[in-house]
């Protein structure tokens, strides 16, 4: 099998295992805990969109505008921390991911045979490693 085959799809991606394998380049618990981020976020900006149609309608009479805004700016706060916590964490874990496919990639090409390489072109495989 040569390295063109390889990543023209013949891995574990075409085979449906390609989030099989990232999770396990991350860790179940790390990649759990970046799900619970996504949903954690999207679910404060589902609640920021509740709050302005109770802003909207006075749904809490007797509470100044100031007390309706500062609840809103409350929601916008813990949306943008949320947004910045899962973009470093998805970042984090993508470079995890990576790192660790790169140097096992690599370390199969190390204890190839050698008549793999005489049947593989070199730029073939240094454009493989340059991605």
């Amino acid at each position: 099998s040569s390295l063109a085959t390889t990543a023209a799809g013949a891995g574990p991606a075409a085979r449906g295992g390609a989030y099989r394998t990232y999770v396990g380049y991350v860790g179940a618990g790390l990649f759990a805990l970046s799900i619970l981020v996504f949903v954690g976020a999207q679910l404060i900006r589902i609640f920021s969109d509740i709050w302005i149609s109770r802003w909207a309608t006075r749904q809490y009479p007797g509470r100044s505008e100031q007390w309706y805004t500062l609840v809103y700016l409350a929601y916008v706060v813990c949306f943008f921390l949320g947004v910045v916590t899962r973009s470093l964490l998805f970042f984090s874990l993508g470079q995890r991911a990576a790192e660790q496919a790169h140097g096992r990639a690599f370390a199969a090409l190390l204890r190839a045979p050698m008549a793999y390489f005489i049947t593989t072109p070199v730029g073939g495989l240094l454009a493989f490693f340059a991605k």
